[in-house]
């Protein structure tokens, strides 16, 4: 068997089995039954959606994660290896019940979410001697199994940066209970955060969102960058201040396009982009998903989303 390549991402965090409902609400069929669409199975979860779409952009990459030794789990397993994803940092927990969301998209292409909570997943200590010394490692959410513990955080971005690593970060939205400042120790160790709006806003009490960028930074992180959805994304760091719009689109499905924006943000940075070509990248990457139902189905390959690049204008 061919050794496998040592990789240059590790994506950390949750993997989970989507099933999406498309064209809820159009129609109901009886008082027990409203029709949709579609209905089709998929796999998701930040950090194997990051994974899949990064070693489709034409990197290697580690995904480190829990899931049940079920068939949902057997299923998030068998996606990742077949994507090319190095699976050893996977733990399959017997008593665990990998999670299970029903995303049901609207005819608008916005979603409503059916899930049992984002804590419901196997929870699970990563190994930290998975991190190997890597170009990027990735943080699925904070907020979210494992990073929902504060001290599992600290442990993992501070070893991370002891090998000379880019820590990234995504976030997503908790039960409210928490803020940055609850996590206010690890920030400093966190070089890109991927906030969209409402995330911003959430975890730092500020409106606008230059404010709310300005409050990252003042926690340690060395770069905001604010998911804006079809308006691109505001960046901000000690010396930059800059809007990155996104392309015109009409969007399908918004499953997984912020981590499809994050895989394409660390695609670039792998390869030495600068901060406005990541972002670029990202934005393209983010809205080539947005075409396609299911948070891993539209970025098939590199090769795809630069075509959609050469293509569409930008919005300005």
């Amino acid at each position: 068997m061919m050794k496998q390549k040592a990789p240059e991402v590790i994506c950390m965090g949750m993997a989970v089995v989507d099933v999406s409902v498309t064209g809820y609400g159009k129609a109901r069929y009886s008082a027990e039954m409203v029709l949709a669409d579609s209905v089709s199975i998929h796999t998701g979860g930040d950090a194997l959606n990051e994974a899949v779409i990064i070693s489709r952009l034409g990197h290697t990459v580690k995904l480190v994660c829990g899931v049940g030794e079920d068939e949902a789990g057997e299923i998030v397993t068998n996606h990742a290896q077949k994507e090319g994803v190095d699976i050893s940092g996977i733990t399959r927990y017997p008593e665990g019940h990998t999670h299970i969301s029903i995303p049901m998209i609207h005819p608008d292409g916005e979603k409503t979410m059916v899930s049992t909570g984002p804590y419901s997943a196997p929870y699970y200590t990563p190994d930290l001697s998975v991190l190997e010394p890597v170009k990027v490692l990735s943080l699925g959410s904070l907020f979210r199994d494992p990073f929902n513990d504060k001290e599992i955080l600290l442990e993992t971005v501070k070893t991370a940066k002891e090998n000379g690593t880019i820590v990234c970060a995504d976030v997503k939205l908790n039960d409210g209970k928490k803020m940055l400042k609850d996590i206010k120790e690890a920030l400093p160790y966190i070089d890109y955060i991927f906030p969209n709006e409402g995330e911003a806003r959430n975890y730092t009490g500020r409106e606008d969102l230059d404010e709310a960028a300005d409050v990252i930074l003042g926690y340690g992180v060395k770069h905001a960058v604010i998911k804006l959805g079809k308006d691109g994304c505001l960046v901000k760091s000690k010396d930059t201040r800059m809007i990155v719009p996104s392309y015109p689109i009409e969007a399908l499905d918004t499953t997984g396009c912020g981590d499809n924006f994050a895989a394409g943000f660390i695609t670039a940075l792998v390869e030495g982009k600068t901060l406005r070509e990541c972002c670029e990248f990202a934005t393209a990457v983010g809205a080539v998903a947005a075409l396609s139902v299911g948070a891993t189905t539209g970025v098939t390959s590199r090769e795809k989303v630069e075509a959609f690049m050469k293509e569409q204008k930008r919005g300005e």
